[in-house]
């Protein structure tokens, strides 16, 4: 299925600065029965031929341009000529097998469209974790990678199109998708048994301190002429956080009580907004909550951060990883005295009010069967 594609340039990029290096296109993968790789590759600019790099047995590396045309993709206007496609097999890479690692990215935006290795587990199943936590450094991410033939952890830099690509893939039988995401949207797909969809609820007065104190530090940059355009997406949640005063109360409550609607709408119940948000539904209220309440009671694994442990032994368990369980990370202390400190201010309920009700329906579930550090 073809989806219009919206990607963080590059595994190694920082994944919390989620407008930067953005790119648009359009693409499809076919795997052949005798293990040769058909796609093709529409870039946003539809007058340039795409280009692909290749790493076969982690030692021959080629990059190939399309050759192949696409009559179709040319007659839908996305692609000017329809030279966007490729062929990869044995003729295209030299030495080239179906017992072949290989790793085949877009070469332009480094984008992972196919892979396969020996050296990775690669779980028949297809996972879907939700992380809608600003900072996403869950250490589960870094172990889970390893177990899946393919993994993409920047969904919050795929475009919805796109994302539904992924996901639509049936030639794909292990791969890990792990973000954020506006899950109703994709409900169509991912309802079923298809996928395992899992998510982590963490106190939202944690999440609230973790985003104003992430808020400020991308302030910084504004300090930086080279650097300002990094943030120029959050400038007013950015302004808003760096403005606020720690020490003084009165100023801090003043400053909830006046809270601008786009530093609101970056802070306020990511939980729902994540879960159950559809803007078919309009601005983002108890219908979008009733919604994340319905679509994870559907998760096969749902866990809260009081219980890290018992939800990390639960998807390893439901998806068959035999391993040592990985380490959680604490809270950073600056961030738990100033959850602490908003948690004390009712002017800041109303901006996690949903977040605060799911947050407790989850706890009320998971008390009556694990116990915390179990």
């Amino acid at each position: 299925m073809p989806a219009i594609l919206t990607v963080d340039s590059g595994d190694s990029k920082p994944e919390s600065d989620s407008n930067e290096f953005r790119v648009a296109m359009l693409f499809a993968l076919h795997l052949q029965e005798n293990s040769n790789i058909s796609i093709w590759i529409a870039p946003d600019d539809q007058r340039l031929i795409p280009r692909v790099r290749i790493v076969a047995d982690k030692s021959t590396v080629i990059e190939l341009t399309a050759s192949v045309y696409w009559q179709a993709v040319k007659d839908v206007g996305w692609h000017t000529t329809g030279q966007c496609g490729f062929d990869i097999g044995a003729v295209a890479v030299p030495g080239y097998s179906a017992d072949s690692d290989i790793d085949i990215r877009d070469y332009e935006t480094n984008f992972l469209l196919y892979r396969r290795s020996k050296s990775l587990n690669n779980i028949a199943a297809r996972l879907v974790y939700l992380d809608y936590k600003i900072t996403q450094n869950d250490p589960l991410k870094e172990t889970l990678i390893s177990q899946f033939q393919i993994s993409h952890t920047n969904l919050r830099n795929i475009d919805n199109n796109a994302l539904r690509c992924m996901f639509g893939n049936t030639d794909i039988k292990s791969s890990f998708a792990y973000g954020e995401l506006e899950y109703e949207k994709f409900i169509d797909v991912l309802d079923g048994d298809r996928f395992i969809r899992a998510v982590l609820i963490c106190d939202p007065f944690i999440e609230l301190a973790t985003r104003i104190l992430w808020l400020r530090s991308r302030a910084e940059l504004a300090l930086n002429p080279a650097q300002a355009w990094r943030i120029e997406h959050i400038a007013a949640p950015c302004a808003f956080a760096t403005d606020l005063d720690f020490g003084n109360p009165v100023l801090l409550k003043r400053a909830f009580s006046g809270i601008d609607e786009e530093s609101a709408d970056f802070l306020s119940n990511p939980i729902t907004r994540c879960l159950g948000y559809n803007p078919k539904h309009g601005k983002l209220g108890p219908t979008h909550w009733h919604a994340a309440v319905q679509n994870i009671s559907r998760f096969e694994v749902v866990g809260h951060a009081e219980y890290y442990d018992s939800f990390a032994a639960t998807l390893f368990d439901r998806l068959g990883i035999e391993r040592p369980l990985p380490e959680r990370r604490a809270e950073p202390k600056r961030v738990l005295e100033l959850a602490d400190l908003l948690r004390r201010m009712k002017e800041v309920d109303p901006l996690i009010e949903m977040d605060l009700e799911l947050n407790e329906r989850v706890l009320s579930v998971i008390r009556k069967h694990w116990s915390p550090g179990a």
